[in-house]
This record gives C-alpha cells, sequence and structure tokens, in this order.
C-alpha cells in the first residue's frame, strides 16, 4: 500500500534551548508540519526522603509541541525520542511520557494540534524528538464485485447496454489517515490504461455491447482510486455477466380444485379452489437475486444457479418488488417499516409475489393426489429430490438438476424450504375459505413449504410430503431458506 509520509525533528537541550528542523522528504509527499513550538517548564514529579532523613526530589520538563499538518483528510502520527542530539531515535521508554496525545493516533490535517511530553530528569543535554505523520493510501472495494445483466429477458449480442460500475471506499476512512476520494479511473481493457471518472465519484456508467455467443458471458474491469492528496489505491477488479445462466421462467398453472392436506401430516384436508397463477419454474438463484438485489447472501457458494437461501421473508418480498420494476409491472408489497417487515401484498395486482400457501401446495402437487407428488412413498426420491449426504447438512445443488414435477416445476420439494407469503395459524388452516385463500391478516410467523435438508436425517422423508408445513419468524434468515416467486394472471 502506498503512502506519504512527513518527519519532524525538534532537538533541545535543557541548559541552552534550541530548535533544529529537518523534514526528509519523500515521493508524492503531500503531507508537511508547518509550525512548531517547544515550551519548557520546571516540574516537580515527585519527591520522597530518604532513609537518612534527606529530602529528595525528582525534576522533570513538559515540553508542549504544536504544529499544523497540512493536506486532506487525517492523518497519523507516532514520536519517537532521541538522547543523542538526534543521531539515533527510539520510541518512548521510562524516561519520557506522553500526556494527552496517543503515541499513534489520527489527527485532523489543517488544524494545530498539541501534544506534551515529560522528560523525565534535571538537565538534559541532547534530547530530541522525530514526529512522524503518515496518510494511507485509499482502500476501495466493489460494490459488488459481480455486476449480472440481464435478469428480465435474454440479451442481445451486439446491443449496446450501459451498466453502472461503483465502488466503495473503506468504512473506516476517518479512523487510519485516509482521506476521501478525488476520482476513480476504470481500466475496461485490461492493458493498464484507465478512464477517469466522468460523472460521480464512486461509480461510472460503461458503455459497451454485449459479447456475442454463448449467455452468462463476463467481462472483468478494473477500478483504482486517487484520493485529495494523490495516493492510488490497489487496484479492486468487478467482474460483469453479460445476462444470466438460468433466466426468470414463469409457469402457467391452470386454475382448479384439490383437497389440500394430509390425514396425519397437515389436517384437516379441505377442498380449495385456486384461481390461474404462475409459479416461477425453480427457486430463485443465487444468480437471479445477484442481477436484481446486487448482492448474494447465501451461504451455499460455489455455483450461482443454487437457490439463493440465508434470505428472510422480508427479503424476499423486497426481491419481488424489485423484479416487477425492472419488469415494469405493479409492485405487490406496500410498506412502512424498515426492512419491510410490514409487508402486505395485494394480490390483485400484476406483479411478483410469494405464492400463498395453497398455491404452493397445488403447484406441488403437479396434479396428483399422492403423499409425495411422485407416488406414495420415497423410492426413486433420489432422482427427484436433491438430499445431501449425511453430514452435508448446510449445502444446495444447482437447480434443475432433478426431475421436474407434472407442472415442470423443479425443486419444487428439497434443495431448502420456501417461503410463502402466509401467516402460521392453525385455525386459520382449519376453517380458511374454499376459494383462492390468501391466509390470515396478522401472526407471528411464516409459512415454509418444500423442505430443506436441516433436522434429523432420518425424518427427510416426511419434509417433502406434499402437504408437510413448517414456519419461522420472518425476518430470521438462515443457511436453508429460499423462495420461489408467483404471479397473478
Amino acid at each position: 500500500m502506498k503512502q506519504t509520509k512527513s518527519f519532524l525533528t525538534i532537538g533541545l537541550s535543557f541548559s541552552v534551548f534550541f530548535l533544529v528542523l529537518s523534514v526528509h522528504a519523500v515521493s508524492a509527499q503531500i503531507l508537511h508540519v508547518d509550525s512548531v513550538k517547544v515550551d519548557t517548564v520546571w516540574n516537580t514529579d515527585s519527591s520522597w526522603t530518604d532513609g537518612s532523613g534527606a529530602a529528595k526530589h525528582r525534576v522533570s520538563r513538559d515540553c508542549k509541541i504544536s504544529f499544523v499538518a497540512q493536506g486532506e483528510g487525517t492523518a497519523l502520527m507516532s514520536v519517537a525520542m532521541s538522547l543523542d542530539s538526534g543521531k539515533t531515535f527510539s520510541p518512548f521508554s521510562d524516561s519520557i511520557t506522553v500526556k494527552n496525545y496517543a503515541l499513534f493516533a489520527p489527527f485532523a490535517t489543517g488544524k494545530k494540534a498539541t501534544i506534551t511530553a515529560r522528560v523525565l530528569g534535571g538537565d538534559r543535554v541532547g534530547v530530541a524528538f522525530k514526529l512522524t505523520a503518515r496518510q494511507e493510501a485509499p482502500v476501495i472495494a466493489g460494490n459488488p464485485k459481480v455486476n449480472v445483466l440481464g435478469p428480465i429477458g435474454a440479451l442481445t449480442p451486439g446491443a449496446t447496454i450501459a451498466p453502472l460500475l461503483s465502488v466503495l471506499q473503506a468504512g473506516d476512512a476517518t479512523s487510519f489517515g485516509y482521506c476521501s476520494i478525488a476520482k476513480i479511473q476504470w481500466d475496461t481493457l485490461g492493458n493498464g490504461k484507465y478512464d477517469s471518472t466522468t460523472a460521480g465519484v464512486l461509480t461510472w456508467t460503461w458503455h459497451t455491447k454485449v459479447p456475442a455467443g454463448a449467455s452468462a458471458q463476463t467481462r472483468n474491469v478494473i477500478a483504482r482510486a486517487i484520493d485529495k492528496n494523490g495516493l492510488v489505491s490497489d487496484p479492486e477488479t468487478l467482474s460483469v455477466q453479460f445476462g444470466l445462466k438460468r433466466p426468470i421462467v414463469m409457469k402457467n398453472i391452470a386454475a382448479g380444485s384439490f383437497s389440500m392436506g394430509e390425514t396425519g401430516i397437515a389436517e384437516p384436508v379441505h377442498q380449495v379452489t385456486l384461481a390461474a397463477f404462475a409459479m416461477q419454474e425453480t427457486p430463485v438463484t443465487q444468480e437471479q437475486y445477484l442481477a436484481v438485489r446486487g448482492v448474494n447472501p447465501a451461504y451455499s457458494l460455489g455455483d450461482l444457479t443454487r437457490p439463493v437461501e440465508n434470505v428472510s421473508w422480508c427479503d424476499a418480498v423486497l426481491f419481488c418488488n424489485s423484479l416487477s420494476k425492472l419488469a415494469n409491472l405493479d409492485t405487490c408489497y406496500s410498506y412502512t417499516a424498515i426492512g419491510a417487515t410490514d409487508a402486505v401484498c395485494d394480490f390483485a395486482k400484476k406483479g411478483y409475489r410469494l405464492p400463498t400457501e395453497a398455491e404452493w401446495e397445488y403447484a406441488c402437487r403437479g396434479g396428483t393426489t399422492t403423499t409425495y407428488w411422485w407416488g406414495a412413498d420415497t423410492v426413486g426420491m433420489g432422482a427427484r429430490v436433491f438430499t445431501p449426504n449425511y453430514g452435508d447438512v448446510s449445502t444446495t445443488a444447482s437447480v434443475a438438476t432433478k426431475l421436474p414435477n407434472g407442472f415442470g416445476l423443479y425443486d419444487i420439494v428439497g434443495n431448502g424450504w420456501k417461503w410463502c407469503n402466509d401467516w402460521q395459524s392453525t385455525t386459520y388452516y382449519a376453517s380458511s375459505p374454499a376459494s383462492n385463500p390468501q391466509g390470515p391478516t396478522t401472526g407471528s410467523t411464516r409459512i415454509l413449504r418444500g423442505g430443506a435438508f436441516i433436522g434429523s436425517f432420518f425424518v427427510l422423508g416426511d419434509y417433502y410430503k406434499s402437504a408437510f408445513r413448517a414456519n419461522m419468524n420472518p425476518t430470521v434468515t438462515n443457511s436453508y431458506c429460499g423462495f420461489a416467486c408467483a404471479m397473478t394472471k
């Protein structure tokens, strides 16, 4: 990491006071000490009586050193002392103390700063101090490191596109002697030639074209920051992905009726009639979530085509609203609380949302009436449900690697639990409306469906039953809960 330093050496003798100023230049030096004032005052540090009763005193000098550091932002200061007129320096020891100042601490440039150093002992000849000021080069990070383009519809090869690239400055800038960034430079060709920021400071619009060939190609862009002192950051690499490996596909589910629930699993069994709706072909993938929300919160990394997890119910509804905006559709959720903890769904709107519990079970069954959507027992489950090896309880797999159900839906069970829109209520479930039930209006937990791989290994078969229900606090995140989108038709 590049940095600039300024050295100030102050020499003094307690019998004859004098100053010696020596500034050691370094390349790209920005910071220097503008003024110095040293006042010495005799001080009785301690008094005592020796064994013979004679009074003894130890004296010291308080040396006040004032300076003004020029430059931008903050700097870090350290102090060292010499006992041989500045020939050799070492950090403070028991022979000297510093009051009202940390030996290595940030201070603001452009303002007067004062430290008080107490030198123990009587007249001392050849005492000198060295003040070292240092400023750090800026530190930046990609936001995000991977920019995924084209979540809605395929990108056209050769089409002009303008992704917005951005970086973040280190959050501890003030505490560690950084100063604000003046501009960002971007290397879009990988040849080390940089284009300076044209709009804003930490963001830049890259005008480029979609590459020909297979979707999900990536191009790397390198950013580096230059601060107001002229110091340059280490380069940061951002990747831009053109198109998705797996686009967001919605499957139309025709209107129909079914028996919801199962004796001994979810009771009472009751008849439900649903209007037509659409259900996402797979759970939302990490790639899709990253493209829409700009972050990837997942725990099980390694392939962006894995389901996104580690998302709360609130995160899921925010994704649905963001996706609706990208597609120029209505946003189904309204809320006032930070984080959408009070989100309410308007089912009349034509945008993305979470499925109701009834919609989820109807979609899961895929037209069947058996315990599992593929039959009455677990025979052949491995061809249809991702089940990790025993002990691998916190991993997922790429979506759509198993067989789909009768409605063409992949991973409808397994590969993570899926959030539903409904609040949990045993009373409501027992007496829900027969037509398009939307769940209770209040509650403390939200419904989860679809079975993951957390808990007793021996009850995994129960998790994958079409009627099996679970629930959890809607603000909680963990490594086994994701979601799939639905839409009113």
